[in-house]
């Protein structure tokens, strides 16, 4: 089912159970555990804790390396099941009613999976930075093999090398990557697409579009897709961490980036708002979109803002908060909807242009 075209629905009805089952997982394990099993056998706790981590990680991240799959995405993979669950338990209690393991072996399992599931976040830092130092390992490579370097992660078809290229690099073809890209091409202008979805890579590919498979965060992707030859990057993804390490990627080309909260006076300071023309706030949370708006405004009143909302109330606060231009995402699609269907029924462009300007004005 996860590889199908109902995945995502089928994980949003499953939702609510899987919550439900992560509370009452997590209140178990914290009614079972016993600290003074700890303070008594500190060492065999430590050790349970690293066999989990170590072993779990290690293997889940060369299984997913020899797949072909970015470093990155195997790193996330081996970090993430870095842990042990409630299926630890069922084996642990099963083996204990067969007489294979001691008694101590339970809490033993608790404590492990406490303390893996507590080392957890920091295994995902630790990743970050251990990752620079695997790029320059040889085995890496060969565990990904043939899969890895002529696979979905370079572009096919290629740009075509033989002169300035000036495109645009698109990270990310969901909702809002696919209204880019078909607006790239209305307008005749190359880009190169960097989306972590293989199914969407290969329907890409399918319609001869250049598109590549990875992580946009990874500098050997950027260059596999061009982005110093490229006029444009677009960060069309909405997971903050894969935009913290593009924006990490570009400044490393000397690309002018900045990481951080644009709500934030100093950040729009350290970006240069104060000399700035215009402010654009794309964001979808609308309470940092008013900040961002209102940050903006204070540090240069002169600036002009265009902010995106989804709501009525959504934009009369930004506007009220200061935006020059508040574009209301859902009201801009029905204003499509309408004058499309009223073009069927032959109104001519001026009364379209008339009936759109007054819905806006609504």
């Amino acid at each position: 089912m996860a590889e199908s075209d109902i995945s995502h629905h089928a994980a949003a009805e499953a939702l609510p159970l899987r919550d439900a089952f992560a509370v009452l997982f997590f209140v178990s394990v914290g009614m079972l555990f016993d600290p003074g099993f700890v303070l008594a056998s500190p060492l065999q706790v430590v050790a349970t804790i690293g066999v989990i981590v170590i072993v779990n990680a290690v293997a889940a991240t060369a299984l997913v390396l020899t797949f072909g799959y970015p470093l990155r995405a195997a790193l996330n993979v081996g970090v993430g099941i870095a842990q042990i669950a409630e299926f630890a338990f069922v084996l642990s209690n099963l083996a204990g009613d067969l007489h294979l393991v001691p008694s101590e072996a339970g809490d033993l399992v608790i404590a492990g999976a406490l303390g893996s599931i507590a080392l957890n976040p920091l295994l995902f830092r630790a990743s970050e930075l251990i990752e620079p130092w695997l790029e320059r390992r040889a085995f890496v490579p060969g565990l990904q093999g043939r899969r890895a370097s002529s696979g979905l992660a370079h572009l096919v078809p290629a740009i075509d090398r033989a002169g300035p290229r000036r495109h645009v690099v698109l990270c990310g073809h969901g909702r809002v990557g696919s209204v880019v890209a078909e607006t790239l091409e209305r307008r005749n202008l190359a880009y190169v697409v960097i989306e972590h979805d293989r199914r969407i890579v290969e329907a890409l590919r399918a319609r001869n579009i250049a598109a590549l498979y990875g992580d946009a965060g990874e500098p050997l992707t950027l260059e596999r897709a061009g982005v110093k030859e490229a006029v444009v990057l677009v960060a069309a993804i909405a997971d903050p961490i894969a935009a913290r390490r593009i924006v990490e990627a570009l400044r490393a080309r000397n690309i002018a980036a900045l990481y951080g909260d644009a709500g934030e006076p100093l950040t729009l300071e350290r970006a240069g708002v104060k000399e700035a023309v215009v402010l654009v706030a794309a964001i979808a949370d609308p309470i940092a979109a008013r900040r961002i708006v209102e940050s903006g405004k204070r540090l240069n009143p002169e600036v002009y803002v265009v902010a995106r909302t989804h709501t009525e109330d959504e934009w009369r606060s930004l506007r009220g908060g200061g935006a020059d231009v508040a574009i209301w995402g859902e009201r801009e699609l029905a204003i499509d909807i309408v004058a499309g269907t009223l073009r069927r029924y032959g109104v001519t462009p001026q009364e379209l242009a008339a009936i759109t300007r007054g819905l806006r004005r609504l």
